[in-house]
């Protein structure tokens, strides 16, 4: 299990530290403050991600509450929490670790953009999914700490919806299938999810949530970047943004729901000022920073088909090929500096997407992290409201649907 490091930071933000930047989408986003892209890693199988440097990790805040306590943090924090004692492995023995069981779905869509569903019996809200820069409806679903979060909302009785974005339609071969940029509520994807909410909640149509069920929305990456510019034109209980610079969220006078916020304290694709940024802005907040930790010899059991053993091989050759260092820490950056992946054991090279995106979770990096999934978790229901028809988009441009 992982330490968890809670940073609730209550930040004044001075116009020195927003000349640091927040990131964005690409070159040209209607943000102005945003210059880095918020991509979302693939498997080398698929696209390149784009190579612009981030801002530097450098944003500090005064914090100045009335009665100073908590005393006063700086975002991010200057030092992680303490790291556990090297646990040595037993071979045969591990220890448990949650399976990332697959979520089950049904499929539909709006104007030809494919969306997936769970339908669970008595629905507690409707967590919306938003994937990031290069991927689809069920890259969100399927990544191994994504999943445990899919399969621990389920649980906590949340029905999952997850889109495609349009340029899944517009661009089917790729490169990125971002989401779109326009900030307006004509924004293609953002009609789409206004679309797609009507379906899931119609008793003549799918029917999977009854109407008036509270609504929530989860970004990774480019996917918290939809999630900010659909918060403009609908109202959503509470949303979660990981891993992201939530563009439209930094304009000013953004409309920013209750939001539940995720960083990587070595995340080389956003880096952590965008989000620190965006809890100064926020009213009503929760962040957390993702921290590196040791790897255990039984971590990549978390993988739907490893078992003890393979996992043991894994973590046995990473260590044996340094890979890892005394302390089972990273010795280098899974993302930039591969060297993990010569010494992938044979069994395990079906499994090279899961057994990166472990890693990268482990050092920090751009990934979805399932460590703090319950706090995630009671953050959105805490604040569920009932939904109307009017918290949906509403697209006055002339012809619009």
């Amino acid at each position: 299990m992982k330490l968890r490091c809670r940073v609730l930071v209550f930040l004044i933000i001075i116009p020195a530290v927003l000349a640091v930047g927040c990131g964005g989408d690409s070159a040209g986003d209607s943000a102005p403050d945003i210059t880095t892209p918020d991509t979302d890693p693939t498997p080398d199988t698929s696209t390149v991600e784009d190579t612009v440097t981030p801002p530097p990790d450098t944003a500090t805040a005064d914090v100045s509450p009335v009665d100073a306590d908590p005393p006063a943090l700086v975002c991010p924090p200057v030092e992680g929490p303490p790291l556990p004692p090297v646990e040595p492995m037993v071979a045969g023995v591990c220890g448990e670790q949650p399976l990332a069981t697959p979520v089950e779905v049904l499929e539909a869509e709006v104007n030809g953009s494919a969306f997936v569903y769970t339908q669970p019996a008595e629905p507690k809200g409707l967590l919306l999914l938003f994937h990031g820069g290069g991927g689809n409806k069920m890259d969100i679903l399927n990544r191994v700490e994504a999943t445990l979060f899919m399969n621990d909302a389920i649980q906590m009785g949340l029905a999952l919806a997850s889109l495609d974005s349009e340029a899944h339609i517009q661009a089917p071969d790729g490169p990125k299938f971002k989401w779109h940029k326009d900030t307006t509520a004509c924004n293609p994807d953002v009609v789409n999810v206004g679309a797609m909410v009507k379906r899931l909640m119609d008793p003549d149509d799918l029917a999977a949530v009854p109407p008036g069920t509270p609504l929530f929305a989860l970004g990774g990456s480019n996917g918290g970047s939809i999630v900010s510019r659909a918060a403009q034109h609908m109202t959503f209980s509470a949303v979660a943004s990981y891993i992201s610079n939530a563009q439209s969220f930094h304009v000013d006078g953004a409309k920013i729901p209750p939001v539940f916020i995720m960083a990587g304290i070595n995340d080389s694709t956003v880096g952590t000022t965008g989000p620190c940024l965006l809890a100064g802005l926020a009213d009503d907040y929760e962040m957390h920073i993702n921290w590196p930790e040791p790897v255990p010899s039984d971590l990549f059991t978390r993988i739907a088909g490893v078992d003890c053993a393979l996992s043991q091989a894994i973590f046995t050759a990473f260590k044996d090929e340094g890979v890892l260092t005394a302390e089972n820490m990273l010795a280098n950056n899974p993302d930039s500096i591969q060297s993990w992946k010569p010494h992938l054991v044979p069994a395990a090279i079906p499994f090279m997407a899961e057994v990166r995106d472990l890693l990268q979770e482990r050092y920090g990096e751009h990934a979805f992290t399932s460590d703090f999934n319950a706090e995630a978790l009671e953050f959105l229901l805490s604040r569920a409201q009932p939904s109307t028809e009017a918290d949906l988009p509403v697209c006055e441009s002339a012809g619009a649907p």
